[in-house]
């Protein structure tokens, strides 16, 4: 999906100052506040959420920083994927970097809160299934594999105790569940720490480093 520079968006310089960011903002939202739009309420509410993002974004030091490191990859849409082999093991697995993943806490990542292809729950059911999936790769606990093959981030209608699987299937005429709800879901990833160890990071392979015996 395409982005638009926070910076463009706001209609600003690269070197903007606060004074700057702050003033084009309200300028901004006096014309896509979605309460001085009635008759186009939907795209107001989503041109706003960027204008806001892109001011809370720039207006702080730290997160601005990041932004202008990482604001070329961040446009082109960068999958941002390390790819990496195991000897030892045979493999090669690709696994997603925090660049890549970021872009996940933008509004700018969907369009809608609808089950469309761009719609909030496509993009971001999407998402929770790779990064299962990366989690099966490493995972050498079979009751873990279970509960992760069976969660399931739902959609536009499913309620947070009912089956999400299920819940899926009945818009769809289809009647299949896996006795997975929203709240496993959300109990999961609130407390999720990865099994990956990151070994491919790291600078140097000790099988590699000279023997100092």
């Amino acid at each position: 999906m395409a982005r638009t520079c926070y910076y463009e968006l706001l209609g600003v310089e690269r070197n903007a100052n606060d004074a700057d960011l702050k003033k084009a903002y309200r300028r901004l939202a006096l014309v896509w506040h979605p309460d001085k739009n009635h008759g186009n309420v939907e795209e107001a509410t989503q041109v706003f959420a960027e204008i806001k993002e892109a001011y809370e974004t720039l207006s702080d030091a730290q997160e601005r920083s990041w932004y202008d490191d990482h604001r070329e990859q961040i446009l082109r849409g960068d999958d941002a994927i390390t790819d990496y082999g195991q000897a030892d093991m045979g493999t090669s697995t690709s696994y997603m970097q925090t660049e890549s993943l970021m872009r996940y806490f933008s509004a700018t990542s969907f369009r809608g809160f609808g089950d469309t292809p761009d719609g909030f729950f496509a993009v971001y059911r999407e998402l929770f299934a790779r990064l299962r999936d990366e989690e099966l790769q490493q995972s050498s606990s079979e009751s873990e594999d279970d509960l992760l093959l069976n969660l399931n981030f739902g959609g536009p209608h499913t309620h947070y105790d009912e089956d999400a699987a299920y819940a899926q299937g009945r818009t769809r005429g289809t009647d299949t569940g896996t006795g997975s709800t929203l709240r496993d879901f959300y109990n999961f990833w609130t407390t999720f720490s990865t099994c990956k160890s990151f070994g491919w990071l790291d600078r140097y392979r000790l099988a590699d480093a000279d023997n100092r015996q």
